[in-house]
């Protein structure tokens, strides 16, 4: 989406964030830590050719550090995509083994960053069931994100559910531009709207729409119907205890 000749340009997950996340769960010192991120962010913001505006699209492993780049970066501008609880625990199921098997590894390693949302002994972790791992990582990411747009406002951070995301490509296209302040004409936002972007699966290319996405997550939903649900409604009241909006407004207009 942001691959645009002489405007700006996208990196999809680069593995330098996440090897500084990783440094920093073997125990790097602070300020050398802080140091290393400057400096990789820094090369990260560097565009190539002419463009003019770099945007980063991080694994989810990164976002524990999302603070501290904006922290570091006053002009930069973050904005958290997510699924509504029953969607993401759906997106869960319908991956089968590796999508459980997922879920549980990206909370490993969230508890190993100290950024759950709740806190849980080894033992009631381990009595969990996927959905509820899956959930629980959901909800702390949501709670990462959730603190960064109280602290810095929601002119920095934006959410966007991922109905309004595939509602309306033409004017999602034109939002997220505008949010991270990037200059767009109206015909290249709609070959954006009308491109791969929308049209295409981005994990391996297959023909993509928002109908088959929704047609799949409901076969799903259906048939997991009872556990999803008993999850979101778990969910809901861990975010409840802590005050924390499951359902953000998508504040992009």
């Amino acid at each position: 989406m942001f691959d645009l000749e002489g405007v700006a340009m996208g990196f999809k997950e680069p593995v330098l964030l996440n090897d500084i996340v990783g440094w920093r769960r073997r125990g790097a010192e602070t300020q050398s830590l802080a140091e290393v991120l400057d400096l990789s962010l820094s090369l990260l913001s560097r565009p190539l050719g002419h463009d003019q505006h770099v945007v980063i699209k991080p694994s989810s492993i990164a976002n524990v550090i999302g603070p501290a780049i904006l922290a570091m970066r006053p002009n930069a501008r973050a904005l958290l995509l997510y699924a509504p609880i029953e969607e993401f625990l759906s997106s869960i199921a319908v991956k089968g083994l590796w999508g459980r098997q997922w879920a549980r590894t990206s909370l490993i390693g969230q508890a190993k960053d100290h950024a759950l949302s709740h806190k849980f002994t080894t033992e009631e972790l381990l009595e969990l069931t996927d959905l509820q791992i899956a959930g629980l990582s959901w909800l702390s990411h949501l709670a990462i994100f959730t603190r960064m747009q109280k602290k810095l406002g929601a002119n920095r951070v934006a959410f966007c559910d991922s109905a309004t995301l595939l509602r309306d490509p033409l004017r999602t296209t034109k939002a997220f531009y505008r949010h991270l302040e990037i200059p767009l004409g109206y015909s290249e936002a709609q070959a954006i709207a009308e491109g791969p972007v929308f049209t295409r699966n981005s994990k391996d290319g297959a023909a993509y729409s928002a109908d088959d996405r929704q047609a799949r997550l409901d076969h799903t939903r259906e048939y997991n119907r009872e556990e999803i649900d008993m999850v979101a409604e778990w969910i809901r009241q861990l975010a409840k205890g802590i005050d924390l909006n499951v359902n953000p407004e998508t504040n992009l207009d």
